[in-house]
């Protein structure tokens, strides 16, 4: 184990700074997630009419969101409950399951939210252009859609895979068991 990566791992810990960062990070988080909710029981309770796929891709981008928003809440949680638990400096160390869990949502969401904003201008045009056609699919291209943009999506993650392993390069063998 290097004893210069556990003592870098504590600083940043203990950064007080960083720690403020963090604080505003989660009530940031909180806030977002509850507008979110806000938005959605007002579109239940307001007489607010939308087309069946315009509500489907737009529940997609709020879904993408809220787990993007989520990500980031919970890699602040967890630095404040290594904070407050830690008794060694290599437990400030995040185990590197841990950074794959938090980060990849935050990936995911840089890929999908411009893809289904796409989709959503492609579905307007569509709506637009093709009226007739275009009210008698139903719900059909918000669900295609959907499930082109988290293929596209996945394809595109496991293509940036070396991206994750380059910004944290972390070794397994440098965490405690």
């Amino acid at each position: 184990m290097n004893i210069t990566q556990c003592t870098a791992a504590e600083e940043v810990v203990l950064d007080t700074k960083y720690n403020i960062i963090r604080i505003l990070t989660t009530i940031l988080s909180i806030i977002v997630i509850v507008l979110l909710l806000q938005i959605i029981w007002f579109y239940k309770t307001k007489t607010v009419k939308l087309h069946t796929n315009l509500i489907i891709l737009i529940g997609n981008v709020f879904f993408l969101y809220a787990i993007y928003v989520l990500s980031f809440m919970l890699e602040a949680v967890v630095n404040f409950v290594v904070l407050f638990t830690y008794s060694n400096p290599c437990d400030c160390l995040t185990p590197v399951w841990l950074v794959y869990l938090i980060r990849i949502p935050a990936f995911f969401y840089c890929f999908g939210s411009p893809l289904f904003h796409l989709a959503i201008t492609i579905e307007r045009v569509l709506a637009t252009v093709y009226v007739k056609i275009y009210e008698n699919q139903g719900k059909f291209f918000g669900v295609i859609s959907t499930i082109i943009v988290f293929q596209l999506n996945d394809k595109l993650q496991s293509k940036q895979k070396l991206s994750i392993q380059t910004k944290y390069p972390f070794n397994e063998n440098n965490f405690p068991s």
